[in-house]
């Protein structure tokens, strides 16, 4: 059978009455094409030539082989009738109802003309031939054993009967074709280009160390929804997608960065939070055309590229109340006049904690500021920078599914989440883990116990431990010497082998660890910190630990 992009069709396109036409051959390709076969079933796309405006395509379907190579078909439900005196397209429904159409032939040509160029731009077909073909398909009509007109010969339409024997009709497309371009197969690797390019779905192997067990990894597979979103975006430039803790925001941020990176697009990944922007550069490793760096270090490093003059950050004593909030992105703002290359497209992570006034240089920093590709991920429930401002006028799209965390953590963390409904899909996983001392002396041996068990017993390396607290003067109370117990500490931008995480909330915001000990919660109050509690509970993967007095957890609603 042929492989299918996607597996399934969506529920939502299955009931969509102006789609029956499109699911009709979708099932036909699907049940009757051979092994060899790739089918891409509502394709999109934008294409950066070297020279001249981006643009937008799409297509049907995409069918390619390795033998013959690529086509674009365009799908026409009802009776087809075509008006020369009015050069008018149009078609008849079932009940009667005639509307216009487009030119299929030229739709079907246009597409294939610009889905090659597209192509070209994959650095693995940049440079080689590849046999492109394109035919019209009417699933409700049946054509002409003639030329319709010098563009639309009756091999390269495909009919109702043909649908009883599309194999060979798909053949009979391509084969027409051969004769009118130059020979050569398209091959594995063109295959693997095209699967790359029009792929509908999308995995990422990200270690997932669980409390049961040590040192191992899952593969991580983004639910329909979530991969549905940047296929749905696809030609869309400017979009605001808003989810929970846990929704893959970042991961889809990831992605999205790194498919305009390899189209052509130089490419800037940016946040607020150092400790994730180094986390993702890690993740992503090297990309071509690819940036990534936190807003300050970027908007610093330019800025001080470029010769403006700025006060040294190594020395904090020395530094204005207003330098990273507003001197450094007005130097970045200055330095935009200086020559510095900009970006093709900028993608934002956590876009909920930048000021109002950074969003103007980040604009600016596009090559086309008006309408320059430009993606913000962001969720206002995780705003603890009291001076976070939305990225507004840009379209909102939802994410409303927790990919992260237990179902047991999602539940605990939907106390606190103010935004729309969202649900779970991992395990129920294991219940909280309360440490209750019966005074706050015993805290930190209370924290010291927990660790050397999770450790010990229930074998979790301590890299994969976080301890995370809300304010700065807990750090000493619960790891005084750089240490918990025998176990070492290092900052979340120092991943260590042996080493446990410990670091504050805020900085901590954006990474997640498989288990979470979240303590020295005393002098936070509802609702002021609702956001912060909230951004706490869903750095846990797996297991969720809380460590705290009786009395500061009542008053914060987490028993």
């Amino acid at each position: 059978m042929a492989k299918m992009f996607p597996e399934r069709l969506p529920e939502a396109t299955l009931r969509e009455r102006g789609k029956q036409a499109e699911v009709d051959v979708y099932r036909a390709l699907a049940s009757s094409l051979h092994d060899g076969y790739t089918v891409f079933y509502g394709v999109k796309w934008i294409s950066k030539p070297e020279h001249g405006y981006t643009q937008d395509g799409e297509a049907d379907f995409v069918v390619a082989h390795p033998d013959h190579g690529v086509m674009v078909l365009e799908v026409k439900g009802g009776e087809i009738s075509f008006d020369a005196s009015a050069s008018r397209w149009s078609s008849r429904s079932a009940n009667g109802e005639t509307h216009p159409i487009k030119d299929p032939f030229q739709q079907a040509m246009v597409g294939k003309k610009m889905l090659l160029n597209k192509l070209k731009q994959h650095p693995a077909l940049k440079g080689k031939h590849i046999p492109m073909s394109h035919g019209v398909v009417f699933p409700k009509a049946l054509k002409n054993h003639f030329a319709l007109a010098p563009d639309q010969p009756p091999e390269v339409i495909v009919d109702h009967d043909d649908l009883t024997r599309l194999p060979g009709a798909i053949e009979r497309v391509f084969g027409y074709w051969k004769e009118k371009i130059s020979e050569g197969a398209f091959g594995a690797a063109g295959m693997g280009a095209i699967e790359g390019v029009l792929g509908r779905s999308f995995q990422y192997r990200l270690p997932m160390a669980h409390a049961l067990r040590e040192d191992q990894r899952r593969m991580v597979e983004l639910t329909e929804q979530q991969f549905m979103v940047l296929d749905l975006l696809s030609q869309q430039r400017r979009a605001a997608i808003h989810g929970g803790g846990g929704s893959g925001k970042t991961l889809l941020a990831m992605e999205k960065a790194r498919r305009l990176a390899n189209e052509g697009f130089r490419t800037l990944l940016t946040c607020y939070n150092r400790p994730l922007a180094e986390s993702i550069k890690a993740a992503l490793g090297a990309v071509e055309n690819l940036t990534v760096a936190n807003f300050h270090t970027l908007a610093y490093e330019t800025a001080a590229g470029c010769g403006i003059p700025l006060a040294d950050p190594a020395k904090p004593e020395i530094l204005p109340k207003n330098f990273w909030e507003e001197q450094v992105p007005e130097a970045y703002l200055q330095a935009l006049d200086s020559g510095f290359e900009k970006f093709d497209a900028i993608v934002v992570d956590e876009g909920q904690d930048f000021q109002e006034g950074w969003w103007i240089p980040l604009q600016f920093s596009l090559n086309d500021p008006d309408q320059g590709v430009f993606y913000v991920f962001q969720d206002d429930q995780q705003r603890i920078y009291r001076q976070g401002k939305l990225l507004e006028g840009v379209a909102p799209f939802p994410l409303n599914q927790n990919l992260r965390n237990t179902q047991v953590i999602h539940r605990l963390a939907q106390r606190f989440y103010a935004g729309g409904k969202s649900t779970a899909r991992g395990p129920e996983g294991r219940p909280i883990e309360y440490v209750v001392p019966d005074n706050r002396t015993l805290l930190t041996s209370e924290i010291r116990r927990v660790i050397e068990r999770l450790i010990q017993e229930e074998k979790v390396a301590p890299e994969d431990i976080a301890v995370l607290y809300a304010r700065k003067q807990h750090r000493e109370q619960i790891a005084p010497e750089h240490k918990i117990g025998r176990y070492p500490v290092t900052l979340s931008t120092e991943t260590k082998p042996g080493h446990c995480v410990l670091e504050t909330i805020h900085r901590f915001k954006g990474l997640e660890r498989p288990v979470v000990v979240l303590a020295g919660l005393q002098g936070l109050r509802l609702p002021n910190d609702q956001s912060l509690i909230y951004v706490g509970i869903t750095r846990a993967q797996g297991h969720l630990v809380i460590a705290e007095e009786k009395q500061v957890l009542a008053q914060l609603n987490l028993l």
